[in-house]
Formats: C-alpha cells, sequence, structure tokens
C-alpha cells in the first residue's frame, strides 16, 4: 500500500477504494491530499462500514460513487488491427531499453 500511495502523490493521481476498507479508507485520507480518495460503494458494507464512509464524505475529505455505478467499456473496433493485444507500459519501456543496450 505504501509504494501504492506513494506513486499516487508523485503523479498527483487519484485512488478508489472499497467502501468496506475502513482502514485502507484512513491510511489514503492521512497520506493523500484532499480530493485524491474515491470511496466506490459495494455488497460488502455494513452499517458501521457505511456510517465511516457517509462521515468521511460529509468531512469532505473523499469523493463516493454510490452503488450502482457503471464503468464505461471502451468500444472495440472489429477490424483485426484493433484486436490486436496491444503492449503494456512495462512491455513497451523494456522493448525500448533493450535495443539501447544492443
Amino acid at each position: 500500500m505504501d509504494l501504492i500511495l506513494g506513486a499516487i502523490r508523485a503523479t498527483k493521481s487519484e485512488i478508489f477504494v472499497p467502501g468496506e476498507s475502513t482502514s485502507s479508507i484512513s491510511e489514503c485520507i492521512d497520506v493523500l491530499p484532499a480530493g485524491a480518495v474515491n470511496i466506490y460503494e459495494n455488497t460488502a458494507m455494513n452499517k458501521v462500514h457505511q456510517a465511516h464512509v457517509k462521515s468521511e464524505v460529509e468531512a469532505g475529505r473523499v469523493k463516493l460513487m454510490p452503488m450502482g455505478y457503471q464503468a464505461i467499456i471502451a468500444h472495440q473496433n472489429a477490424s483485426e488491427e484493433n484486436s490486436k493485444p496491444k503492449r503494456s507500459a512495462a512491455e513497451t519501456i523494456a522493448l525500448v531499453l533493450s535495443q539501447q543496450t544492443e
């Protein structure tokens, strides 16, 4: 978790934390700047979790994604070229580095 939070701070990114993870929510709030913590509700949350999340939202320390949110799925193009898997960032970097050492 420390490495993830460090990377988020360094890149000024945001994190999505499940609502039932009270300790993760608290740690993220303590380490990250305001507005960087997004909590998503889920069916694993009990009344205690819900109360904790509610208090953090009311204090303005987090943003909340209510139950039932939907992720936006990128449209896949049917062409053969676009159906090939793309290289990950790690693969691309490794390829460039290996070409530099040759």
